[in-house]
């Protein structure tokens, strides 16, 4: 993680520096205050891990932004280095068009500092409806590499037709609860129908905190569109 600048808080003499719990990743003892340059916020350590500051990144309704990723001809846009403050994070993309038709587009998370984005172990569920009214066949699996934002063979690559997507993923930091994703989004088909879907999804290998999200399309890249992600609480 690049850190720009360090502002420590002084410490009260009289109490022993053993007595103050302390941060990793970076290291920092209770009460220090720095600032996280990939994603543009200050944060403190609160003694056991680094607190995102509301001041920090575009404060709206409530959220705190993050970061931004902008695709030109990408084969994932990647959040990585996530912070910790937040037990929900926000993820909303515009304009994603593929380098190649009748793809899909997909969501996977990584643990660790490298990080290893795990390819395995992911459930998801997802349905919704035409512009004629009826309903597309609700699809699912219950053992996949990555939780389906569009199923496969549905996205094409036209300027005119594209993906927005909003997506509420939950329990990132947490070392104990399931990493959950809920979501929807909306898209023009190959057959040119007008879908508007919603789904959920979860990663069942382990419960090991997530540090990085990344979206990236089923075969081939992303041309073109943008994702912003934002923390709540």
């Amino acid at each position: 993680m690049r850190y720009l600048g360090f502002l420590a808080l002084l410490e009260l003499l009289v109490i022993p520096a053993s007595a103050h719990a302390a941060c990793t990743a970076p290291a920092g003892a209770e009460g220090t205050i720095l600032y996280n340059g990939d994603f543009h916020v200050m944060q403190y350590c609160d003694g056991t891990q680094w607190q995102g500051m509301s001041g920090g990144g575009t404060a709206s309704g409530g959220m705190v932004q993050i970061a931004t990723q902008t695709a030109s001809n990408s084969a994932t846009l990647d959040f990585t280095n996530l912070p910790t403050s937040y037990n929900t994070l926000v993820l909303n993309c515009s304009g994603l068009r593929p380098a190649t038709s009748n793809t899909g587009l997909e969501l996977q998370f990584g643990q660790g500092a490298t990080p290893t984005w795990q390819t395995s172990n992911y459930k998801w569920a997802v349905s919704g409806s035409y512009d004629s009214g009826t309903s597309p066949t609700a699809t699912g699996s219950t053992s996949s590499a990555y939780i389906a934002l569009v199923q496969n063979g549905e996205l094409l690559n036209t300027a005119t037709q594209n993906l927005v997507l909003t997506a509420h993923l939950y329990n990132l930091p947490s070392s104990t609860l399931r990493k959950m994703a809920n979501y929807q989004f909306a898209y023009l088909d190959s057959g040119g129908n007008l879908n508007q879907l919603t789904g959920a999804g979860t990663y069942t290998g382990n419960t090991n905190p997530v540090t990085a999200v990344r979206i990236l399309a089923i075969s081939g890249n992303i041309t073109s569109g943008s994702c912003t992600l934002s923390g709540m609480n």
